[in-house]
């Protein structure tokens, strides 16, 4: 029996909790844009609501929702690796 490593990834997908708004006016491959969005990131696609079914208004809603999670991640990765750093350079090790 084949049994899968659990990866966040995994985790995501299995937990999807964060469904895109069924009132968009998104069209059908904008949705699935948003739905994998959700899944790869954790959170919901922000300014759905501003939709117009147009691709200019989906590419800048989407843009601006990828800027912000890089941003978001990066922030965090330089949190963590302070801390870490912090850490480190004491001697102390976490328990």
């Amino acid at each position: 029996m084949k049994t899968e490593k659990t990866t966040t990834r995994t985790l995501l997908r299995a937990e999807s909790t964060m469904p895109v708004s069924k009132n968009t006016k998104a069209t059908k491959v904008q949705r699935a844009w948003m739905e994998s969005y959700e899944q790869a990131t954790g959170f919901e696609v922000m300014r759905q609501e501003d939709l117009d079914g147009t691709k200019g208004k989906f590419e800048e809603i989407a843009c601006n929702n990828i800027k912000w999670y890089e941003t978001h991640t990066v922030g965090i990765h330089l949190q963590i690796g302070n801390e870490l750093q912090s850490i480190l350079n004491s001697g102390r090790m976490p328990k």
